[in-house]
């Protein structure tokens, strides 16, 4: 096996022929794949994303699957199915983000000290910040979700039909129910 150089440039013939040796088990094929395919995922979750840092991180996380995928021979369109993988992980990467931007903003604005924020916001960081929006209701939920959009509870009960005391009970029980996972 040569030296493999990322910055050489591979024709599809060569792809072919390496990934027909890697679905055969030549392991050392997975090399001229991952540099062939690296940068072009890159781009591709770069587009998506706009952060270069996370859509490195998801090529990779994409050539990772593919080396330790149980069966390639199973995968019959190789780029359709790496681009679908990161796909795949961009939106995952999106939702999570968008969920933890949602409450990080609402509780910036629940705390009433700077510093009992700060060390919540150090604390959410380092919990998966899915598990900690699961302990609400689908009610909690939503009222999170308009107050972390900057409506106050009266804005927020005039467009449920509420009463203001209904929607800020609400929001004092998220808060309570998110202090207590935290």
């Amino acid at each position: 096996m040569t030296n493999l150089n990322p910055c050489q440039q591979y024709n599809k013939v060569q792809v072919e022929l390496a990934w027909a040796r890697y679905r055969q088990g030549e392991a050392q094929a997975y090399d001229l794949l991952y540099h062939y395919y690296f940068e072009r995922l890159c781009r591709f979750s770069q587009k998506q994303l706009n952060d270069i840092h996370i859509a490195k991180n998801i090529a990779a996380e994409v050539l990772v699957k593919l080396y330790q995928h149980p069966a390639p021979q199973s995968i019959k369109r190789l780029e359709q199915w790496l681009y679908k993988v990161a796909h795949n992980l961009c939106i995952s990467h999106l939702r999570k983000s968008k969920t933890k931007r949602s409450l990080m903003s609402f509780l910036k604005f629940s705390f009433r000290s700077k510093q009992a924020y700060n060390g919540v916001e150090t604390t959410l960081h380092k919990l998966d910040m899915e598990q900690a929006y699961q302990v609400l209701s689908s009610k909690e939920k939503a009222v999170l979700r308009w107050a972390a959009k900057g409506y106050s509870a009266a804005e927020i009960a005039q467009m449920n039909d509420c009463a203001p005391k209904t929607i800020s009970n609400q929001l004092a029980i998220a808060r309570k129910k998110l202090r207590a996972v935290l």
